[in-house]
């Protein structure tokens, strides 16, 4: 019920769309910000990024690799 208040404040003042995750992989992302209103671009910017859904990837692919674990023992 707090993550759903917190998530919820954060889109009504910021108008960004927020999403509750379990866990986290923060990845490196290279994003360009252009300049507004006739002013210069500021450029590229390196910022941390969370991945959602890696826990699931990475849970799969260790099921996966238990599979092939069993089939060689």
């Amino acid at each position: 019920m707090i993550l759903e208040k917190v998530a919820s404040n954060i889109e009504n003042r910021t108008g960004l769309i927020t999403e509750i995750t379990l866990g986290s992989s923060p990845q490196l992302a290279l994003t360009y910000v252009p300049g507004l209103n006739d002013e210069n671009d500021i450029g590229w910017l390196q910022q941390p990024w969370v991945n959602i859904g890696s826990s699931f990837l990475f849970s799969k692919k260790l099921n996966w690799d238990f599979r092939e674990l069993w089939q060689v023992l």
